[in-house]
């Protein structure tokens, strides 16, 4: 089943809260945040341009899309691109273009819902969307100060680039897989046939509707079906 992420952030929307609320104890202690080693985490710094590597170039051989940002990695381990939420979209594209070695397709997206969803610019690369300014559902909404987010619907970019979240996880790992690697996810809410999780978190510390990490989808079929960050995990509706 196909489900597009429109409808997801519009089925999850104010409802989910109360699901949440009722699901979710008030003061819930998560596990620490697994990573893979495999696959690091953007540093939370000031994003930085791709940088070259000493003697032949390295290729970008994975995508890694987190809580805190975007990195792609080269076939030699190197970083090619890290990049945080906090910085202009437009330059984040160009910057990941130039990592992966690929074009950018651009889409201007109108506003709806009488304004409640502002008219959106997105920027793809294959199975992974960068879209400003963030959907309501994304902490850029909570005056993070974030000025995009990212939605993941595929297992690799455009060119072939894999494309994976915390634990090496990415679209079309099952459940058992997923909830097995990650060790940090809360059950959010199942709306047939999807079901949505929270993970990633990097607030422990906040309430239950504070959590800053990603959102993830499952499928009838069990497997990843995508995922969105950053994320407030306690407010899931959206409009991108």
């Amino acid at each position: 089943m196909t489900t597009s992420r429109r409808t997801l952030l519009a089925l999850a929307g104010i409802p989910l809260l109360l699901a949440l609320s009722a699901c979710v104890p008030s003061d819930p202690t998560p596990r620490p945040t697994s990573t893979s080693t495999s696959s690091p985490t953007p540093e939370e710094s000031e994003s930085a341009s791709p940088t070259p590597t000493a003697g032949e170039a390295s290729t970008a051989a994975l995508v890694v899309v987190t809580a805190t940002g975007i990195s792609v990695f080269g076939t030699d381990g190197s970083t090619l691109a890290s990049e945080t939420y906090r910085t202009d979209a437009a330059t984040v594209a160009a910057h990941l273009a130039e990592a992966l070695d690929e074009e950018v397709a651009v889409t201007n997206l109108p506003e709806v819902e009488g304004g409640v969803c502002p008219a959106q610019t997105v920027y793809t690369f294959g199975g992974l969307d960068i879209s400003t300014p963030p959907g309501i559902g994304s902490a850029g909404f909570l005056e993070s100060g974030d000025l995009y987010d990212a939605y993941v619907s595929g297992a690799t970019t455009a060119g072939g680039v894999a494309i994976e979240t915390v634990a090496g996880q990415r679209v079309g790992s099952t459940r058992a897989a997923f909830e097995a690697a990650v060790g940090d996810e809360i059950r959010l809410e199942q709306y047939e046939p999807n079901i949505a999780y929270g993970f990633d978190i990097v607030n422990p510390e906040a309430g239950p509707y504070d959590y800053i990490g990603v959102q993830g989808w499952f499928d009838d079929d069990g497997r990843m079906s995508g995922w969105g960050a950053p994320a407030a995990i306690g407010f899931v509706g959206g409009c991108s």
